[in-house]
């Protein structure tokens, strides 16, 4: 399809000044196929001479600026990737390669996350930081808690991660002082030193905000106690080889599991007495989540990690002892303005989304990709 302009055409510029035409280049974009045949549009596109002498070339209503697809083929490929299908799926579909469909892909997603607006009233963050340990590499995501929506994505991690969210605020034009709480990660165990200076970064960065470790981090925390208990059962013993592949039985909520899977979880927990005392204590923790009043989160977290303390299962002593030690951090979740489990869902559609698209080459793959899908942006799909 070739595409033209009237002989005498007067355009404007960027100040709205008609310019006359300097000269045309040719350009093609290719457009979405008609009758299973490929289409292109051509267009000797006018380049105007503006008042201050510059030669400028026009933007045209069928594409986005830089870009090489009309932007038809660019709303159907966008479309393609939000039912979820893989970058290299999409490629493939559409007769493209992959870095092509990346570079459409982030064009679209830095445009809408340059627009987007956060809320005036934004009061309660949440931090998750996201390690891919193939690569080595962790990016720290920020999240609007009341309105469930990641807003903020660096490589920074600890108290640069929270000091590039504050400058980022200060650019949206929200004052710092108006965050009220921050859910972060919990201290690393160390048997020499179990403090962490992020509750101080949270004062330093957000001086009205009070910190709160988030479910996200504890579920992680008894999670991995669990897995160390079970591999403790496992090591030196041919015995146990339904224990060894039952590793993800014993993570996951019990909840999600199938009939099938509850017998024999509650099979090996006869079997293994020590696995099963310890998946009953993880899986009494989440009774802390439906607490309604401070008092009583404060007794059940002191009776729990009691009870930890008085059993044999040395593995879980250290998780239950740094507990009791951020209890002041744990037991603010009833301040929250968001439900307790905000970070712990974003979380997973995070991995979900990474696990898909087989990880990322680059942040910017990675960041834009976690936007698309956890940050609630608006597209502009027809630019006036």
């Amino acid at each position: 399809v070739f595409l033209s302009f009237a002989q005498g055409s007067i355009f404007k510029d960027t100040t709205g000044t008609p310019c006359p035409i300097h000269s045309t280049y040719n350009k093609t974009w290719q457009h979405i196929d008609f009758e299973k045949q490929r289409c292109y549009l051509h267009c000797k596109t006018p380049l105007i001479k503006t008042t201050e002498g510059t030669i400028l070339m026009l933007a045209v209503p069928w594409a986005r600026t830089g870009s090489r697809f009309s932007w038809s083929f660019e709303f159907h490929v966008m479309q393609e990737i939000k039912k979820g299908t893989s970058l290299d799926a999409v490629g493939a579909l559409f007769g493209k390669t992959s870095p092509r469909i990346w570079t459409i892909f982030n064009g679209w997603i830095n445009a809408a996350y340059a627009k987007s607006v956060i809320d005036t009233k934004l009061s309660a963050i949440g931090i998750d930081e996201i390690t891919d340990q193939a690569k080595r590499q962790q990016i720290t995501v920020t999240i609007d808690l009341k309105n469930e929506r990641v807003i903020r994505i660096t490589k920074e991690v600890g108290k640069k991660a929270l000091q590039d969210m504050r400058n980022y605020l200060v650019s949206k034009g929200i004052p710092p002082e108006q965050i009220k709480h921050v859910s972060g990660p919990l201290p690393k165990i160390n048997e020499s030193h179990r403090s962490s200076p992020f509750a101080e970064d949270v004062k330093t960065c957000f001086s009205n905000a009070e910190y709160h470790v988030d479910r996200l981090y504890i579920i992680e925390l008894l999670n991995k106690a669990m897995d160390q208990v079970r591999k403790k059962v496992t090591k030196g013993t041919q015995e146990t080889k339904d224990l060894t592949e039952s590793r993800y039985l014993f993570v996951k909520p019990p909840t999600l599991l199938s009939v099938e899977q509850k017998e024999k979880v509650h099979k090996l927990s006869a079997q293994f007495p020590i696995v099963g005392k310890a998946y009953e204590l993880k899986t009494a923790f989440s009774t802390l989540w439906g607490q309604s009043s401070l008092q009583a989160t404060e007794t059940f977290l002191e009776s729990w990690c009691q009870e930890v303390s008085q059993d044999r299962l040395s593995l879980l002593k250290p998780a239950a002892e740094l507990l009791k030690t951020e209890k002041k951090h744990i037991v603010r979740f009833l301040d929250l303005p968001a439900d307790s489990s905000v970070m712990e869902k974003i979380h997973e559609n995070i991995l979900a989304t990474t696990k898909r698209n087989k990880g990322f080459k680059s942040f910017e793959n990675a960041s834009n990709m976690i936007l698309f899908f956890c940050g609630k942006l608006t597209f502009p799909y027809i630019e006036s």
